[in-house]
């Protein structure tokens, strides 16, 4: 398989994403999702939900696969609105539960729970879900649409585990395993499920070349997000960060350190190590390696426009850097 280059110069941010996103007006409908989160009680950014937005549907290069009708672009851009609000209440609640209540709580989510929860956030996660699942139940493609959905939500769920186990066994730490388990909670997976619920037009004897593809796509995400969090994960003692796991690899950090990161303390020198490591620019090529091999492995896929994907990802990597710190 021939690899094409990407140059590293697509990933740089063009500058005002900040302004961009308070510029961000929420439709009605999608406004209403960040009341019902609000009012359960989740504490995120509102310029997350704005950032979600963009990237969805009003960025000139929205993640939707090309084979989906424009006619049905706006409606998967709001289920895919929804499935980032059930991925970020997961991520909040695995590093705010212990792990055994961690199993109990979010291992069910795929599936209807018998038992309502008494946290306004977990209901929310399961009715969001619910509301996907109905749709997805309707769409033209839904049937093997949705049963794809509910593996994909299963292993994101698996990633939320083990990023809430790393974090209470430091000592777990391996930048090889982190990475393998964390792109899931990217849930690329989840967005292309929608897809191609909603698409006629997507030649169902590709779906396992794209199901390789989505697997290259998800990493590259989880690099965009473990650049453009770092710094914040490391304020909050979440070890279950890329950046720190593959500085982690380079130089042993010690369980001294780790557990003094875990509680808040010694934040500037792991700052400085970082920053004197060379992982964020390593992290950056093995990015633009990934989207060379991405564009290689669409060759080989005629329902989907790969370079549309791959600016997609691109835009996702920019403003996400652009707007560090806000979201």
């Amino acid at each position: 398989m021939t690899v094409f280059n990407v140059e590293s110069s697509i990933l740089e941010p063009r500058g005002g994403e900040v302004a961009m996103l308070e510029r961000v007006v929420l439709p009605p409908d999608i406004a209403a999702f960040r009341a019902r989160y609000e009012a359960a009680g989740g504490r995120r950014s509102p310029a997350l939900w704005s950032w979600a937005w963009y990237l969805l549907d009003l960025s000139p290069a929205p993640l939707v696969l090309s084979c989906v009708p424009a006619g049905e672009s706006r409606k998967t851009a709001e289920l895919k609105f929804r499935t980032v609000m059930v991925i970020t209440i997961i991520d909040d609640l695995a590093h705010r539960l212990p792990v055994a209540e961690l199993l109990r709580t979010v291992a069910p989510m795929p599936y209807d729970r018998e038992i309502r929860s008494l946290d306004p956030l977990e209901n929310l996660a399961d009715d969001l879900l619910r509301e996907i699942e109905a749709d997805l139940a309707q769409a033209p493609r839904g049937a093997p649409a949705l049963q794809r959905f509910h593996f994909d939500a299963i292993t994101l769920v698996a990633a939320a585990l083990y990023a809430g186990l790393v974090n209470h066994q430091p000592a777990m730490l391996s930048h090889a395993e982190l990475g393998e388990q964390m792109r899931y909670l990217m849930g690329l997976s989840l967005f292309f499920d929608i897809d191609i619920a909603h698409s006629s037009r997507f030649d169902e004897e590709e779906l396992g070349r794209l199901r390789g593809l989505t697997l290259t796509g998800l990493r590259m995400l989880r690099i965009t997000n473990w650049l453009a969090t770092w710094e914040r994960e490391l304020v909050e003692g979440d070890l279950a960060s890329g950046v720190l796991s593959q500085l982690h690899g380079q130089q042993p950090l010690g369980m001294d350190m780790l557990a003094a990161l875990r509680q808040g303390r010694r934040l500037d020198e792991c700052r400085d190590l970082v920053r004197a490591s060379g992982v964020e620019d390593s992290l950056r090529q093995e990015w633009c390696e990934l989207a060379g091999l991405l564009r290689a492995q669409g060759r080989e896929i005629r329902s989907i426009d790969t370079d549309q994907l791959i600016e997609a990802l691109a835009e996702v990597h920019r403003v996400s850097l652009g707007v560090r710190g806000h979201i």
